[in-house]
């Protein structure tokens, strides 16, 4: 799976998704966030690589609503498609 898949599957999910007391995020503010890096990088541009550190943090506002909405296993997965990313993108 690439970066792309793994932000398009996190904002599909969220998008189904409530949004949760635990997040700093409203859903709406994380599929916004999403968007704005798919849009980035399908431009061939680089996202904010801290934005998507912030959102794919332990305990971030990603895994939380995540957890809280039943889809907590899927997240650990595309998180470390778009760690690798992101760990790639700052070299």
């Amino acid at each position: 799976m690439n970066v792309i898949s793994a932000l398009k599957r996190t904002k599909q999910l969220v998008e189904s998704s409530e949004s949760t007391f635990w997040s700093h995020l409203t859903v709406e503010e994380i599929t916004h966030q999403l968007q704005l890096a798919i849009s980035a990088i399908e431009a061939g541009e680089r996202a904010d690589l801290e934005e998507l550190s912030l959102l794919y943090a332990p305990t971030g506002a990603i895994q939380d609503t995540s957890i809280d909405n039943g889809w907590g296993s899927e997240f650990l997965e595309l998180a470390i498609v778009v760690d690798s990313y992101v760990g790639k993108a700052k070299q």
